[in-house]
């Protein structure tokens, strides 16, 4: 940014920069053309868990995206607006004004359909758990290899041999 200069105000520019620093970090400095620098730590890695934190967040700023665009459209719609806005100009301001209602209603569906989604494979998660757990506790959960793919050609094939030779016989 590059700060104003103006007789009567003179704004600072703000610099904004993330590190991945540990430990202390000065958070607020100054350049030689007068510019603030703020210093903010860089987010974590995250972790497996925290994925659906992040839909949901994602999910939120979708929701308040829809509705900043639902109040601009209803102040675009104001009659007050419509009657200061040339008539070859009102059409087009109408036309788009529609345009936005139906990318906003596809939007909102695609939303709920999203958040039913990610529910219902969370849900699928925990019950995969469960179950695994509970093949666990019972002792019959199968050991798995790197060579299981090879392991599962070679006992395909030797139910394979035992058939034809005991077909043979």
């Amino acid at each position: 940014m590059v700060p104003e200069r103006s007789r009567r105000r003179r704004r600072l520019a703000t610099l904004v920069v993330r590190t991945s620093a540990q430990g202390a970090i000065d958070t607020e400095t100054w350049t030689s053309r007068g510019e603030r620098v703020l210093t903010l730590p860089t987010e974590q890695a995250t972790r497996p868990g925290a994925a659906t934190a992040t839909d949901t967040a994602n999910a939120t700023m979708a929701r308040q995206l829809l509705a900043h665009a639902h109040r601009a459209r209803h102040l675009l719609a104001d009659r007050a607006v419509l009657a200061n806005v040339q008539s070859t100009r009102r059409v087009e301001l109408m036309q788009e004004i529609q345009r936005m209602r139906g990318v906003m209603r596809t939007l909102e569906e695609q939303i709920e359909v999203t958040t039913r989604s990610l529910e219902a494979m969370e849900r699928l998660v925990a019950h995969l758990q469960r179950v695994t757990d509970l093949v666990r506790e019972a002792g019959v959960l199968p050991t798995v290899t790197r060579d299981a793919p090879a392991a599962a050609a070679a006992a395909a094939e030797a139910s394979t041999i035992t058939a034809s030779t005991t077909s043979a016989l």
